[in-house]
């Protein structure tokens, strides 16, 4: 499961996310890491639909929901906090963070699934910073 918190108020001015509901069914879309075909977007034409949200509010959304930032048309920084839960069993795979900041993501209960490279990092496509993942 993955907890978006909206830290300021997010509308379509502003970036709010596109979901694509119910595309967490869909196997097609999460068997790998790359876009959907023509084929598969034109099975979920049924259509997206933008998430805004106010300041404060929880998004609680299947870790495998098609989804995407949109562009933020304002000069006003949008900033969201984004929290992925999951069993012990379920090798989700390490998100890539600036070597330094370890002692920032510690915390005496949760772990924090995180690997840490030097810069630049590559956050477009998480996990391809690193020569060995390519």
């Amino acid at each position: 499961m993955v907890v978006n918190v909206s830290l300021v108020d997010v509308d379509e001015k502003n970036g709010a996310t596109i979901a694509w509901p119910g595309t967490h069914l869909d196997t097609r879309l999460h068997s790998s890491n790359r876009f959907p075909t023509d084929e598969m977007c034109t099975a979920w034409s049924r259509g997206s639909e933008r998430v805004c949200t106010q300041r404060g509010y929880l998004v609680l959304r299947d870790l495998r929901v098609w989804h995407g930032g949109m562009p933020n048309t304002t000069n006003i920084h949008r900033p969201m906090l984004a929290m992925v839960h999951h069993t012990r069993w379920w090798a989700g795979g390490a998100v890539e963070f600036e070597v330094g900041t370890q002692e920032f993501l510690q915390h005496p209960q949760l772990k924090v699934e995180a690997v840490f490279v030097a810069p630049p990092i590559d956050y477009l496509f998480q996990r391809h910073s690193r020569p060995d993942k390519k």
